[in-house]
């Protein structure tokens, strides 16, 4: 295998193989092993897949680093999409800008962030499905039941 043939997927796969048990993550105080989290970007590809994500599609996030954002990344990763970030630290024209210039197809909003994204709703003709993390909000689906238990 040449090095441009290995893809994330291979390492998370790789590491989750050789040290299961070590830890890959440490985030807010909660300890996430290799093989943890190789079985949570999995199920979350998963969820993404079963709503219609393929390769190529972009996943939008706006968020503060979190469990969330690192599981996103490698799930986006594992399906051969494309994570799309959004600067917390814009003003939410930048945001709208950002958004509809990147065009994508689900949206992942942090807890400080679902107002903002709900403000976009409607105006994003590209984005089926929106999402949050965190606390619950009338206007964003919570990732943990919309999408992990696809």
């Amino acid at each position: 295998m040449s090095l441009r043939s290995v893809t994330f997927g291979d390492v998370y796969r790789r590491n989750a193989e050789r040290y299961p048990d070590r830890t890959a993550f440490i985030v807010g105080g909660r300890r996430v092993t290799h093989a943890d989290y190789l079985r949570r970007v999995e199920r979350l590809a998963g969820g993404l897949a079963s709503l219609g994500v393929k390769p190529g599609d972009r996943i939008g996030i706006l968020s503060q680093n979190c469990l969330e954002m690192v599981e996103l990344i490698g799930a986006t990763a594992l399906l051969g999409a494309i994570l799309l970030p959004v600067n917390y630290r814009l003003q939410p024209d930048e945001i709208a800008y950002v958004l509809a210039d990147g065009a994508p197809v689900v949206i992942v909003a942090g807890a400080d962030y679902h107002d903002a994204i709900a403000a976009q709703q409607g105006s994003l003709s590209s984005v089926r499905y929106y999402f949050g993390t965190g606390a619950a909000h009338h206007h964003v689906a919570p990732v943990g039941t919309a999408l992990k238990n696809h």
